[in-house]
């Protein structure tokens, strides 16, 4: 009788192991994937600001900056609102702009008051994308990007989400002294 009882239990390890395994698989997949043909909008696909002539070296003002708000829409094919879909989102400097002190920074504004507070700061040294899902019906996803206003240089905002991306092109130019 043991035996039978310790060949039983067997089995039923085995089962519910493969259960396991199976129920496993797909398990970190998606539950609403964006669909091929879709599109990410963006509110404004460039921004430049001027600023007066600096100094060089420049001194980063960790005070002097602007916040953006940047409004994003995922659509399918139709140009029919995609929501509740995973995106991401990624501030990156251009190459041999910048490097040191961050100069932007990606806020989610979570409790609704118009603003990033620095709570609220999703965009740091390491990070890497910061995801987030799309309005449960409308599709859409409202972000403040931080632009620092201290030295030129320039970067992007790339927001994707399955095969679809859209790339907001951000700069600070110093601005050109009138000639005389």
């Amino acid at each position: 009788m043991l035996i039978k009882n310790i060949t039983i239990l067997k089995q039923v390890l085995v089962v519910f192991a493969a259960a396991g395994v199976l129920s496993g698989c797909g398990g970190g997949a998606d539950s609403n994937p964006v669909p091929p043909g879709a599109e990410i909008d963006l509110s404004m696909t460039e921004y430049q600001w001027e600023i007066a002539p600096v100094a060089d070296p420049c001194i980063i003002d960790p005070n002097l900056f602007h916040d953006h708000l940047v409004n994003i829409a995922v659509t399918n094919s139709a140009g029919l609102p995609l929501g509740d879909v995973e995106v991401n989102a990624a501030l990156d400097l251009s190459a041999a702009t910048y490097s040191g002190t961050p100069v932007m920074a990606l806020y989610d504004d979570k409790n609704g008051n118009g603003a990033g507070d620095d709570s609220e700061l999703v965009s740091g040294a390491g990070q890497g994308a910061y995801t987030f899902r799309t309005d449960e019906y409308a599709g859409t996803k409202a972000l403040w990007v931080r632009v620092n206003l201290s030295c030129p240089y320039s970067g992007t905002l790339t927001v994707f989400a399955g095969a679809a991306s859209a790339v907001l092109d951000i700069e600070v130019i110093e601005r050109a002294e009138a000639a005389e």
